[in-house]
């Protein structure tokens, strides 16, 4: 591809050349790695070795609640007693697996749900085993 070639400096002007017979010196790309590498320098405005895909797990734990006094340890007036079993002694815990790609373009106003679910790639739910 031309535009990554060293050899070809400047694709838009001619006269700007890598090493042949004739040329201005100040034009010879070949003398100067900054001229010379000045394509590839470019890639790294326009690529990226990172990612607008993002995993995300979150985890949901039970737990039963005690109201108490609002205070600057508990500002919503509860406090966590003891986890929530089921019948069978277990801890309720749902567990979640979701894969989120920031690139998709979406909508964001306040109390809405506009088009987030184009974002979301992979959505899983997992339950612990009991």
């Amino acid at each position: 591809m031309a535009q990554f070639d060293d050899t070809a400096f400047d694709l838009n002007n001619p006269s700007a050349t890598y090493l042949t017979a004739g040329a201005a010196a100040y034009r010879n790309a070949g003398r100067n790695a900054t001229f010379q590498y000045q394509m590839l320098t470019r890639l790294g405005n326009t690529t990226t070795n990172r990612s607008n895909v993002y995993a995300i797990w979150v985890t949901l734990g039970k737990f039963q609640v005690q109201p108490v006094g609002v205070s600057p340890t508990n500002p919503d007036g509860y406090k966590l007693v003891k986890p929530y079993l089921d019948a069978a002694g277990n801890q309720v815990v749902t567990r979640g697996f979701y894969i989120f790609d920031r690139s998709v373009p979406m909508g964001f106003q306040r109390g809405q749900d506009l088009n987030i679910e184009k974002g979301m790639l992979v959505e899983r739910v997992l339950q612990e085993p009991n």
